[in-house]
């Protein structure tokens, strides 16, 4: 390593208190144990940068005739030209080519799934769906 860096790194304050002691000798081992550790923040940084933004967000109404009784709580992806809206509890998903139009995409998803499983039968449903008709009925509110 060079003297110049050594002595800039060395010139930091809390350098020599590193709470991660690496053996050998204090200054020259624990920079270059300092610089990977830096090297590997910045690598992944990167590569999370790479794979786009991911947010979270709140949908407060879905349409006039489904009003919510509670905020449904999802995630925004953006990747590149595609944004991608979730709802995870429901593994629903809405895709488009902004974050809006994702969001609308996952809406009408809501709305088509509430739909469906509220006009089937309840014996004609199988555990699964009859959960997400649970979940849907605390947040989608029903004139029944």
């Amino acid at each position: 390593m060079e003297k110049a860096l050594e002595e800039q790194i060395n010139a930091i304050p809390g350098v020599d208190s590193f709470p991660y002691p690496i053996p050998g000798t204090p200054s020259g081992d624990n920079i270059l144990a300092l610089k990977a550790l830096l090297d590997s923040v910045i690598d992944k940084l990167q590569e999370m940068e790479s794979q786009g933004t991911i947010k979270s967000t709140m949908i407060y109404d879905l349409d006039d005739g489904h009003p919510l009784k509670q905020a449904i709580h999802v995630v925004l992806q953006e990747a590149g030209d595609t944004a991608i809206a979730s709802w995870p509890e429901l593994h629903l998903y809405g895709e488009g080519e902004t974050p809006n139009d994702a969001i609308n995409t996952l809406k009408t998803e809501i709305i088509h799934l509430f739909d469906d499983l509220s006009s089937t039968h309840p014996t004609q449903l199988g555990v699964l769906p009859q959960r997400w008709l649970r979940t849907l009925r605390q947040v989608i509110q029903t004139n029944a």
